[in-house]
């Protein structure tokens, strides 16, 4: 074997003893100084946190944008019930299928105003502004439903 080969094959062998046996070498001391509990303490330490990124927080006008969307979906619907016990007609072509069965009526709108809800929810954390004027606008629309409800029935609800 010729001394290059002799080096190379030496250097491996050195390197795959101190691959396999990492503990000897911290095991050693300097000057009567042991290096491996100093070693074995920093490595129990624990490591440094990254904070975690802060979830988004929920836009403060929505909750009552909620509020309210929800008591106009309780007032149209007690508005619309007592203009159908009063001889009246359900004018919504998607609703009207249901008015004859107050569970069923009462069923679709909850569900209905749920889903407006979860879907304004979904939509805040990417679009903050477009949830809040969603719910602003669907607000506005009910208030308009309910105001005609009223006009119809011909008095305040109570």
């Amino acid at each position: 074997m010729n001394s290059l080969m002799r080096a190379r094959f030496t250097v491996l062998i050195l390197t795959l003893i101190a691959a396999a046996a990492p503990r000897a070498a911290w095991a050693q001391s300097i000057d009567g100084l042991s290096l491996s509990p100093a070693i074995e303490a920093a490595s129990m330490l624990p490591a440094p946190i990254a904070a975690a990124p802060r979830a988004p927080e929920r836009p403060a006008a929505l909750v009552p944008l909620y509020v309210s969307f929800a008591t106009l979906q309780a007032l149209d619907t007690a508005s619309t019930m007592r203009a159908l016990n009063r001889g009246g007609s359900e004018a919504n072509p998607l609703v009207a299928p249901v008015v004859g069965s107050p569970a069923a009526f009462i069923g679709a709108k909850a569900a209905a105003s749920a889903l407006a809800i979860v879907a304004s929810e979904r939509l805040w954390k990417d679009h903050r502004t477009l949830a809040i004027a969603t719910m602003i606008g669907m607000n506005v629309g009910y208030s308009l439903v309910v105001a005609h409800n009223v006009r119809v029935n011909g008095h305040r609800l109570q």
